[in-house]
């Protein structure tokens, strides 16, 4: 495969802090997602759920087991697989391209048998081997197999220890995600003042004041094997470093979470298919952020599944009054999307939408609307869905000059080539893909745009914004429909697929080909891919997943909001979140 931007892996262990249960398995979905849309390939370590191995120990206990036997040790492990399993089969519901190791798979090796073994090493290519079908490998953490191969478990705290082995035979910086954030004088959690938060903390203070914070052994393995390793929040690249350096306590003292002062209040522009995914996730967080009031065509129809604290309107000024921080646009169109988002961004009110017709058609006033007023327009969901297309053309571009991008950027219409294409000894006409597709949720009710090339050729115009600086119209950009001729030929010669060009010079289109490479040929079901080649000739930046569909797109507009979040917890910080409107969220007033 091409390399991505970083062939150095990044592992984040999350906690039972963090992932307390499955409902902040979600979060755990976005916190990755946050490292994927910088270019990184994850290694996602997980421990139970909170609670969970007091339970599993207390159920070996009424079975009359050896409390340090293989047998309690693979009884005790069984929280951790279960953790693993629901974050998989989460990151796939987001459209994330994931696969999901366990101990044996993963080549995780302990030092003896029982419950309180330590690591002697790890399989580094078969985690290699599964970064490389996708850019995320979720791991449990704890369990690794004794000398006999039997499960043996890593002690308290022992995901932290899988974390920095994997780390180890990676040569990867671990981040241990935890709900303080960082290691501290005391623990903060129960201190009755302010301690201090360590910015650098040694190997040897950490084992005495940081115990609480990272399991002994993990430590003490971080030092041995020169691991970079960090105690972090969720959201946030501050917290504390582990190293051999003197120990140092940051400017202040409170816990980190990157939350903000008071919780970022949401007006939403639609409650569609998305809008109502998106306020369910934003609901989970309410210290972060809020979604207020939300604007419909009509708001006597019923919405199940709506956080009662969203109150509905029919009146874009009451959507105004609730004087908004940010604006979420999802009612798409460009008549009245674009005064709602000019209104919001000329008050001073960052947006966000998914909304791909209005970017590519008008995206270069309103961006500049936007600096004028010291707001931010941030649309990653308006291309690729789950494919952060446009970050990584931003991560790109900062390695050098973008010599042309390769892209399917039409999850429908590579949903309907599958369905025609791997129909089996039945061939399925384009008639009947189209309502198959509608079922599942990838097509339109009219579904004309798709079809046409429209849709591709907008977000195409958009991505050669980013890359170029070229202004497209993308009524202008060559393309081809997709009719029955093209599911002939794609059945006949093999998978076709619609894919968008763009270079340097502005040559672009958006035309069926013959996909024999292994990013474009596999591409499954409505998923999306993306090929950067740079100017330098150095290997192209590559990724896929999933391109249509309620959480993937979801997923997509709550990671922009999330950093417009983090800039109004810290606005000096230095990951701008737009390259055309870097000017951060502000905090908002009365914080």
């Amino acid at each position: 495969m091409p390399a991505t931007i970083t062939d150095t892996p990044y592992v984040l262990k999350f906690g039972s802090s963090v992932l307390r249960g499955p409902a902040d398995v979600p979060l755990a979905v976005s916190e990755i997602y946050r490292h994927l849309r910088l270019g990184r390939r994850v290694v996602a370590v997980v421990s139970a759920f909170r609670g969970r191995t007091d339970t599993l120990i207390a159920h070996a206990a009424a079975c009359d087991l050896d409390a340090n036997s293989p047998a309690a040790a693979g009884v005790i492990g069984l929280g951790e697989a279960e953790t693993a399993a629901l974050l998989a089969a989460a990151l796939g519901n987001a459209g994330l391209p994931a696969s999901l190791l366990d101990w044996r798979t993963a080549g995780l090796r302990a030092t003896e048998t029982g419950t309180n073994a330590g690591v002697a090493g790890v399989d580094a290519a078969a985690v290699r081997g599964a970064l490389a079908h996708g850019r995320v490998a979720v791991v449990p953490g704890y369990v690794a197999a004794a000398p006999d191969g039997s499960p043996a478990v890593l002690g308290r705290g022992g995901s932290d220890l899988t974390a920095v082995a994997l780390g180890a035979a990676l040569d990867a910086e671990v981040h241990l995600i935890k709900d303080v954030g960082g290691v501290y004088e005391r623990d903060p959690a129960v201190a009755a003042d302010a301690p201090g938060r360590y910015q650098g903390i040694s190997y040897a203070d950490a084992l005495v004041v940081g115990r609480q914070a990272v399991q002994p052994r993990a430590v003490e393995h971080a030092e041995k094997t020169a691991v970079r390793l960090s105690v972090v929040a969720p959201g946030s690249d501050a917290g504390t470093s582990i190293t051999r350096k003197a120990s140092r306590l940051a400017a202040e003292g409170h816990r980190l979470d990157s939350a903000p002062e008071r919780p970022v209040r949401i007006a939403l522009l639609g409650i569609g298919t998305v809008g109502l995914g998106v306020a369910r996730r934003l609901a989970r967080e309410p210290r972060r952020h809020g979604v207020e009031i939300a604007l419909v065509r009509d708001a006597a129809i019923a919405r199940p599944g709506l956080p009662p604290t969203v109150r509905i309107t029919d009146h874009p000024d009451d959507a105004f009054a609730t004087d908004p921080d940010v604006v979420i646009e999802l009612i798409g169109g460009t008549t009245l999307a674009a005064d709602l988002v000019e209104r919001a961004l000329a008050g001073g009110r960052s947006v966000v939408t998914a909304n791909k017709a209005l970017i590519a058609s008008d995206g270069a006033r309103l961006h500049a609307i936007a600096r004028e007023h010291g707001a931010q327009l941030l649309h990653s969901a308006a291309v690729g869905g789950a494919l952060p297309a446009i970050e990584l053309v931003r991560a790109a571009r900062e390695r050098g000059p973008i010599a042309s991008i390769r892209a399917v950027l039409n999850g429908t219409c590579n949903d309907l080539l599958n369905r025609t294409a791997n129909a089996g000894t039945t061939p399925v006409g384009l008639e009947e893909a189209i309502r198959a597709a509608q079922l599942a949720g990838y097509a339109e009710a009219d579904p004309s745009l798709d079809l046409s090339g429209d849709d591709a050729a907008q977000k195409l115009a958009i991505l050669a914004r980013e890359a170029f600086g070229l202004e497209l119209d993308p009524a202008l950009i060559e393309r081809e429909p997709l009719t029955d001729e093209v599911i002939s030929r794609s059945i006949a010669d093999g998978p076709l697929r619609q894919i968008a060009r763009v270079d340097s010079e502005g040559r672009a289109s958006v035309r069926f080909e013959s996909a024999t490479d292994r990013l474009l040929a596999e591409l499954p079901g409505a998923w999306n891919a993306i090929e950067i080649a740079l100017a330098d000739g150095s290997p192209p930046v590559t990724a896929a997943a999933a391109g249509a569909g309620r959480w993937p797109t979801t997923e997509a507009v709550v990671a922009d909001v999330a950093e417009l979040v983090r800039a109004a917890s810290d606005p000096h910080r230095a990951d701008r979140t737009s390259a055309a409107s870097d000017a951060p969220l502000a905090t908002p007033a009365g914080a």
